[in-house]
């Protein structure tokens, strides 16, 4: 299912941040396939855990990164430079 690949990420690019930030997932070594096979086995054989890295991973995207969220920290980013 395309929920457990969006659940195992490899370690490069941004997906360690995402998967950090949001604590949605889990990291395998890219360009490993034992390492994804181990993850996607661990993910798809615990549904406790597919259910809270689910939640986790949606809520967090939620509260961070949905427009108002995003404009309020950039403001206060911003909101020194612009005085």
């Amino acid at each position: 299912s395309d929920v457990y690949k969006r659940q195992v990420q490899p370690d490069s690019g941004a997906f360690p941040e995402l998967i950090r930030e949001t604590q949605g997932g889990l990291i395998c070594r890219a360009d490993d396939a034992v390492s994804l096979a181990d993850d996607l086995e661990r993910v798809i054989g615990d549904p406790e855990l597919r259910e809270k890295l689910s939640l986790r991973g949606m809520n967090s995207v939620r509260q961070s990164y949905q427009a108002g969220a995003m404009a309020a920290r950039f403001e206060e980013l911003m909101g020194p430079m612009a005085s």
